[in-house]
């Protein structure tokens, strides 16, 4: 044998040695990815049992490798066995995937937002006629008549009007009159007030100056007369709750909302209705002028 053949010779083994580790190389990754550890090592041992030089030649670069079907899930594991070709090669076997059910997705319960259950309230009625003029002269007296008539007025036009629709209105004409009244009489208590003070120590100084039995007499019982009307004003200041020594000015608007926010809600409600009620039996005549 000369050279040129020797060295043919050896780069065949050499070719063939190089391409031996390369497949099983191969192969051994293969059998890790797939099989199990006892599995693998196994089917690497009998794939590291080299072939001679003449055998190894003779194996394919492109080793038979049966394509290993990946399992999608962690919980369904593929297996698969290297075997061995009639020809010598080792290659990996296939490995057949274990059938699983398929893993049905929950159902979606997603649904489009529900729209508001609109719940209408009572119909609304038809507002009542502020124009009629019935009305607009309840309206007008509970400004500018005298507050005891314009009660009068406001209540015979709810006496024609029973509709219900009328008593917001007719309530606030109503407070409209019965809070002027109110200050009015308030104004006239105080004045009384004074004025009966101012008789009282008149007649006081007249009977410290007379002599005169029968003269003192007189004006002893027109003191305690007056006394007695002094008492009853308070008495009524004292159920309106006004504590003020002063009368209000009724003309300055400022001063009398002023008050009017002092004023006892309750205290007024009573006062109302007993006023009101008295007015309504007499035709306008106030119960302290009965």
């Amino acid at each position: 044998m000369d050279n040129a053949e020797r060295n043919d010779g050896w780069a065949e083994v050499i070719g063939g040695v190089v391409t031996a580790v390369v497949v099983t190389g191969m192969a051994a990754a293969v059998a890790l990815m797939t099989l199990g550890r006892g599995q693998a090592e196994g089917a690497i041992g009998g794939i590291l049992e080299f072939p001679s030089p003449r055998t190894a030649a003779t194996i394919s670069p492109q080793a038979e490798l049966a394509p290993v079907a990946m399992a999608d899930s962690a919980d369904a594991p593929v297996t698969g066995q290297l075997r061995q070709e009639p020809s010598g090669q080792a290659t990996a076997q296939q490995p057949q995937p274990q059938a699983r059910p398929m893993r049905t997705p929950p159902a979606q319960t997603w649904a489009a937002p529900a729209e508001q259950a609109h719940q209408p309230g009572p119909p609304t009625p038809p507002e009542v006629d502020l124009n009629d003029p019935g009305y607009r002269r309840a309206a007008e007296a509970a400004v500018h008549s005298p507050p005891t008539a314009a009660v009068v007025i406001i209540e015979d036009f709810r006496a024609q009007h029973r509709d219900p629709l009328w008593e917001p209105h007719l309530d606030r004409l109503l407070d409209t009159a019965m809070d002027r009244l109110w200050w009015q009489r308030v104004s006239e208590l105080i004045r009384q007030r004074q004025e009966v003070s101012r008789q009282i120590n008149e007649l006081r100084v007249e009977q410290a100056r007379t002599n005169d039995a029968a003269q003192r007499r007189r004006q002893t019982e027109r003191i305690e007369s007056l006394r007695q009307r002094l008492d009853r004003v308070a008495t009524e200041l004292r159920d309106m709750k006004y504590t003020a020594t002063e009368a209000p000015d009724r003309m300055n608007a400022q001063q009398l909302d002023a008050i009017r926010q002092q004023r006892d809600p309750a205290a007024f409600a009573i006062w109302k209705a007993r006023v009101r009620t008295t007015l309504l039996r007499t035709r306008g005549v106030p119960p302290w002028e009965l």
